[in-house]
């Protein structure tokens, strides 16, 4: 099947007029799809490391610090009993979270414990008992020392609320009767859930707190995260020592292309982790490729049909040279364009211009 060439002139004259937009359109994508990854992960970094470093600021800063000073306090001999209850009650008061406070005497079952009022009213109208809540066992003090992780955050989940609780156990250098005395603090962990929720980027992506099993924590309903490519790479790291950041790309088991990055707490056996579809980290691309397949379109609506014309005007003539000189060929030599000329005076033979009906003369 031949191709007609008016059709070929057309095809010519679009590639011509479309194929550098094209060409500029697609290096401009390029472009921007690579500084926007880019932008987007070193996005990605800094809100992941801005959690984790927020989340240690808050333990060492609003909790251990004043815990701190308290035992410091409790272990000064120049303060009697009544003063160092009190000095438990004041710090109860006046640190944001603190909801128990307790001094545990080494092979004793009946510490001195005091608690938030509020915290303690929420737990009794779930039908807790507060007292047996927010006690630590003795038994749970002595392993933590024993662990050596005096001064360590130990999160829980009250399974009954839903609540969020770390234990942190300080020995205190006085003695009671010859035997170690250690002061306990029951945290509520609600303010980092809070940093995580009032982040910014929650409004365009998704920040998740992880455990060592890829399971989240600071929510009333932990969920199992493990499937995710970036928290199976991250979890391993919870526990090793040298805990890098890291940014990857990966797809979620349901097919979602993303972006993601973590950071590791030094406070807590966690990680977060923050994520971006890349939808959204290449929204503006997205934008601005709907924009120039507008332009492009309407760039070749307009070259389609200026191509038309130019592919008509210049064809037109050329096919009916062809047409007129297809029926000469077939013994029609009366076969003409339209106009008819004469030879001039100098003329003695037909003219060589095909399609066209000519007259001689003999010369004068």
């Amino acid at each position: 099947m031949r191709f007609p060439l008016r059709a070929k002139f057309f095809l010519f004259a679009t590639l011509i007029a479309t194929a550098p937009l094209a060409l500029v359109g697609q290096n401009l994508v390029r472009i921007a799809r690579d500084e926007l990854k880019s932008a987007a992960n070193e996005d990605l970094t800094q809100v992941a490391a801005g959690i984790a470093a927020d989340f240690d600021t808050t333990v060492h800063g609003h909790w251990l610090t004043p815990l701190l000073v308290i035992r410091n306090g409790i272990d000064d001999d120049a303060l009697g009993v009544q003063q160092k209850v009190s000095l438990l009650t004041l710090g109860l008061a006046q640190i944001p979270g603190l909801v128990a406070l307790q001094l545990t005497v080494e092979g004793s079952d009946l510490p001195i414990l005091v608690t938030d009022q509020t915290f303690s009213r929420r737990l009794a109208t779930e039908g807790l008992d507060p007292v047996d809540t927010l006690r630590t066992p003795a038994a749970e003090i002595e392993a933590t020392l024993r662990d050596g992780q005096s001064g360590e955050l130990v999160p829980r989940q009250l399974a009954a609320t839903g609540d969020w609780l770390a234990t942190v156990a300080l020995p205190l250098k006085t003695q009671l009767a010859g035997r170690a005395v250690t002061l306990s603090a029951q945290l509520d962990l609600s303010s980092l859930a809070d940093i995580v929720s009032g982040s910014p980027f929650v409004r365009r992506g998704e920040i998740e707190v992880v455990d060592a099993s890829g399971r989240t924590v600071l929510e009333a309903k932990p969920r199992d995260l493990s499937g995710r490519a970036i928290v199976a790479n991250a979890v391993p790291l919870i526990v090793t020592s040298a805990r890098p950041e890291a940014i990857e790309g990966y797809v979620r088991p349901d097919g979602q292309a993303m972006l993601g990055a973590y950071a590791f707490p030094d406070s807590f056996p966690w990680a977060v982790v923050s994520e971006l579809s890349e939808a959204s980290a290449y929204a503006v691309v997205n934008h601005m490729l709907r924009n120039l397949l507008l332009v492009g379109l309407v760039g070749f609506g307009v070259a389609a049909a200026a191509a038309l014309l130019f592919a008509s005007r210049l064809t037109g003539p050329i096919l009916k040279i062809g047409a007129v000189a297809a029926r000469v060929g077939r013994g029609d030599l009366g076969a003409r364009t339209g106009r008819t000329w004469r030879a001039g005076p100098a003329g003695g033979h037909l003219g060589a211009r095909v399609g066209q009906t000519w007259r001689s003369r003999p010369a004068r």
